[in-house]
This record gives structure tokens, C-alpha cells and sequence, in this order.
């Protein structure tokens, strides 16, 4: 159990890591086209595509919640049934 626990945190840590290497980076410009794909800097305001982007600020509030009601049911339900 304790190795299943340190191998998901190294995986997330390394991946938390190279994510905001990889934003660092678009964030000081970087900038790559080729026919496939192109990596440019964007700011989306919502969630999925800006879904619910008329919430403005009060959009983080709601995703909050949503964490800690979803992290309260799954910890109920592990350790009280």
C-alpha cells in the first residue's frame, strides 16, 4: 500500500512539475507551429471551452465546492461503509 502511495505521488508530483515547467515557458513566449499542431498562449475564462464563463469570478467559488463535496462523498463512502 505505502509504495502504491509514493508511486502516485512521484507520478503527480513529476507531472505537476513538467506542467508548469511547460507554462513557464509558453508564458516567456515561446511559440511553435508545424502543420499538425500549434502551441500558441491563449486565456480561456471558463471551463471547457469557456463554459460558463459569464460566472467571471465567481466561477472558482463553484469549482471549490464541487472538489470538496466530491472528496467528502468518496472519503463518506470509503470509510463508512
Amino acid at each position: 500500500m505505502a509504495k502504491k502511495v509514493i508511486l502516485f505521488l512521484a507520478i503527480f508530483l513529476a507531472t505537476l512539475f513538467i506542467d508548469q515547467m511547460i507554462k513557464e515557458l509558453i508564458l516567456d513566449g515561446f511559440r511553435w507551429s508545424s502543420e499538425c499542431i500549434s502551441i500558441v498562449l491563449a486565456f480561456n475564462k471558463g471551463v471547457a471551452f469557456s463554459m460558463l464563463s459569464f460566472l467571471d469570478e465567481y466561477l472558482k467559488f463553484i469549482q471549490i465546492a464541487i472538489i470538496i463535496l466530491a472528496a467528502s462523498f468518496a472519503l463518506y463512502y470509503r470509510y463508512f461503509n
